[in-house]
């Protein structure tokens, strides 16, 4: 072995770079489920401040001496932060059973979005500038641009692609840890 530049540390010999047609190739598998992984956690942080931005929008219409807050809309907050927690447990810890929790709940969390963006105030206006007999969508447009249209359209967008993404990483994980068992079975059999 001979010294390196840095002194007294020196490189096993085979380790210059010149062994790699020997190295293993990581299984498409594994690739997939850290590529899903840092994914969701981008997606976490976006859905967390989905919630909060939901929570705070919720606040700040709610009127003091008004009806109170929609059960759907406070719900729908709920729902949403233990589907978060769930979520990121089950990604710290690769369980598939508690992605699965997630992903129901994420799913609930998502229908009732869509059930709470259907029955807004700015629905409603699209509704009534597109049924018309004069089909203007000037009413449609200034109804979209509605903070509250945009966080709903952003968290729909947002909670699809975590239920798809988590959809996939559980079938990644669940089909490793089936092969794992196959394996343990086959090498049980040839004992």
């Amino acid at each position: 072995m001979a010294p390196s530049r840095r002194g007294s540390t020196s490189r096993p010999t085979g380790t210059d770079g010149t062994d790699h047609q020997f190295r293993m190739v990581t299984e498409e598998r594994y690739k997939l489920i850290a590529s899903a992984k840092a994914i969701l956690k981008k997606l976490f942080l976006f859905q967390g401040l989905f919630l909060l931005m939901r929570g705070i929008l919720t606040m700040m219409n709610q009127d003091e001496d008004g009806p109170p807050l929609p059960r759907v809309t406070s719900n729908l907050t709920l729902v949403g932060g233990v589907a978060l927690l769930a979520g990121t447990v089950g990604l710290q810890y690769s369980s598939a059973p508690i992605l699965r929790i997630y992903l129901v709940l994420s799913l609930a969390s998502l229908w009732a979005t869509i059930a709470n963006s259907l029955e807004s105030p700015y629905a409603l206006k699209i509704k009534d500038a597109l049924g018309g007999s004069k089909f203007d969508l000037d009413p449609a447009v200034n109804a979209l641009a509605d903070p509250a249209a945009v966080l709903d359209i952003c968290g729909i967008f947002v909670l699809s692609l975590a239920v798809y993404t988590t959809v996939n990483l559980v079938y990644a994980l669940r089909a490793g840890r089936k092969k794992t068992a196959q394996t343990a079975v086959k090498s049980k059999k040839g004992e």
